[in-house]
């Protein structure tokens, strides 16, 4: 259950779930996150559909998870 938002679903694109890490040391917990739109891996755009729970650390704890993606893409917010 996310903390914040929604997770990704089955047809979902160009969507991800940000860390709780990621949401609080990047974003500074902004609650307004979700439907937010972040720049990564050079043009491509994603809307933020969701902050996943404190204790989700799969893989990676720093991180955010794109619909489809089967490695983390390189933000330009990071």
């Amino acid at each position: 259950q996310p903390q914040l938002g929604r997770t990704l679903g089955p047809g979902d694109r160009d969507v991800a779930v940000l860390s709780d890490r990621a949401w609080r040391t990047r974003f500074g917990a902004d609650p307004g996150i979700v439907g937010r739109t972040l720049r990564v891996s050079g043009n491509e755009s994603l809307t933020i559909v969701g902050v996943a729970p404190p204790a989700f650390v799969f893989p990676l704890r720093d991180m955010l998870w794109q619909a489809g993606a089967t490695t983390p893409p390189t933000a330009d917010l990071w």
